[in-house]
């Protein structure tokens, strides 16, 4: 008799781990789904995030194509206050170096997101994501990178042919 308690004791025992085999089964599915979800939630925001970043600066270029415009009016110079998006900025690209496709061989300007390192990992950023306007009268300037909260100024000023960009 014995005998027959300890299997069926083990019997118990067996059923027991195998209840704990499927709810940790249940408990890694469950995990791998919510963590999937997250990446699905991140990955939409960033995408929203980046879409209005994008018509912040179509908008910032419509106001120096304005500018441009007034050019031939015979205005010499023209300012937009209040640059956006944040952690982004204007960008030249001259003569012989490399250009972002949107340039399309001729001199231009971008409005890109900020990159700290090299002027190589900047040009990979703007070619990837930016806004930028093609026009051989821009000359070369130095690069502006917006500051935050909007208290980045421009002007852009017609010096014979050609327009420059340059932070006020």
């Amino acid at each position: 008799m014995t005998k027959l308690r300890d299997f069926s004791s083990l019997d118990k025992m067996n059923k027991r781990g195998m209840l704990l085999a499927s709810e940790t089964l249940k408990i890694v599915v469950a995990a791998i789904c919510i963590g999937f979800l997250v990446y699905l939630l991140a990955s939409l925001y960033y995408a929203n995030s980046d879409k209005k970043e994008i018509e912040e600066a179509t908008g910032q270029l419509e106001k120096i194509e304005k500018i441009i415009e007034s050019f031939e009016k015979g205005n010499l110079s023209g300012e937009i206050y209040a640059l956006t998006p944040n952690d982004w900025g204007i960008y030249s690209f001259n003569q012989n170096e490399v250009k972002p496709n949107a340039c399309a061989g001729t001199n231009c300007i971008c409005f890109c997101e900020d990159v700290f390192d090299n002027f190589n990992n900047q040009f990979k950023k703007c070619n990837k994501q930016s806004v930028c306007l093609a026009n051989e009268r821009f000359l070369e300037f130095s690069d502006i990178e917006f500051e935050d909260g909007g208290m980045t100024n421009i002007q852009i000023v017609k010096d014979g042919q050609f327009y420059l960009v340059k932070k006020i």
